[in-house]
């Protein structure tokens, strides 16, 4: 065990009355009881895990969140965007509604808005259907690829899906 964790758990509070305990005696420690010498280094490596997940959360939250995209990199990222490339068409003073949201053609800071939208949205998509690669066959049947298995989904009419659980052979069903 090196310095850093050896001085952590000499001022950690519950290892102060652990040295302060008579042999013998028990300790409760995180729903655990540690009997004084004998669970010594099972208290002190229970300790010591404590501390390494606290200051792992504590590097977390003191990690820098990334940095957001400059105009021209917003711009390259979504300019093939047929959203992007509605809005670029309308004339000033007209509204794109996006997203719950209307963006106002002429409006700079609405512009920057709608382009950091739609970055986002294409980043959740790309989140999204990561590891799955989806295509659409023949007659509306869509076969996903995901990890080695296929998966396919036929797309029925839901009259004809309603019709089928009636007959199992198919068709319409004209008498009971």
């Amino acid at each position: 065990m090196d310095d850093y964790y050896r001085n952590k758990i000499s001022l950690c509070p519950k290892y102060i009355e652990w040295t302060r305990l008579s042999d013998n005696s028990e300790m409760f420690y995180c729903k655990t009881t540690y009997r004084k010498p004998d669970d010594e280094t099972k208290l002190l490596a229970h300790i010591k895990r404590t501390i390494v997940t606290n200051d792992r959360a504590a590097q977390k939250r003191k990690k820098p969140k990334s940095e957001s995209l400059t105009y021209d990199e917003l711009l390259e990222k979504v300019r093939n965007n047929d959203v992007y490339k509605e809005f670029m068409k309308l004339e000033p003073g007209k509204q794109k509604f996006y997203d719950c949201k209307n963006y106002e053609k002429g409006n700079a800071d609405d512009e920057i808005k709608l382009m950091k939208r739609i970055s986002n949205r294409m980043n959740c998509n790309k989140r999204r259907t990561s590891g799955v690669d989806v295509e659409i066959g023949k007659r509306g049947t869509v076969v996903a690829d995901s990890v080695g298995v296929d998966v396919e989904i036929q797309t029925k009419d839901a009259a004809v899906a309603l019709l089928s659980l009636n007959n199992p052979r198919g068709g319409m069903r004209l008498h009971p």
